[in-house]
């Protein structure tokens, strides 16, 4: 699906949405929270495991527990994907 709407991107659509993308703070802040959690866990349970409990924590529980189920907070699919974007980050 990303792959089919990149191909009817020009670059300049795509730098624009990457940049509308990356402007809004409350997605810095699910990647750095990502990336943090990965800091901490990779030296304490491997990479693998550092993963998984990456995204059970910001995604399951964050994203689809709290703010879609409990309406607790504003569900966003782009929060997942910032939430992906922290956790390869902190792979490295």
């Amino acid at each position: 699906m990303i792959v089919k709407l990149m191909e009817k991107m020009d670059l300049k659509q795509f730098f624009n949405l990457m940049k509308d993308f990356f402007n809004q703070v409350d997605k810095l802040k699910h990647i750095l929270v990502c990336i943090v959690l990965m800091t901490i866990l990779k030296p304490i349970v491997g990479t693998f495991f550092a993963i998984v409990i990456t995204a059970v924590i910001s995604i399951a529980i964050k994203e689809f527990l709290i703010d879609k189920k409990l309406g607790k907070g504003q569900f966003d699919v782009k929060d997942i994907y910032a939430d992906i974007i922290g956790i390869i980050i902190g792979i490295f």
